[in-house]
């Protein structure tokens, strides 16, 4: 069965859009994801990086993010704004 083509642009005050997909995306914002993660399996690695010998597990990965968004924070940006990574 052919899969339809989804809109690209975001409805209902969404953040992101879906394309075409046999398996749907998650329903989850980044926080609520590693959070689950987290919970699930904290001290495992997912991210490695070889090159920089560089490992992190769920829980330090979600410290990071914590402090980049404390950094977006102090440069000004608030709730809802919308950052490009």
């Amino acid at each position: 069965m052919p899969l339809k083509p989804i809109s690209r642009k975001p409805s209902n005050d969404s953040s992101h859009v879906c394309g075409l997909q046999e398996t749907p995306l998650l329903e989850l914002t980044i926080p609520q994801l590693l959070s689950k993660a987290q919970t699930v399996s904290d001290e495992k690695e997912p991210l490695i990086f070889c090159e920089q010998g560089i490992r992190k597990s769920y829980k330090e990965f979600s410290n990071d993010v914590d402090c980049f968004a404390r950094g977006l924070y102090k440069l000004g940006l608030k709730k809802l704004d919308i950052v490009g990574v």
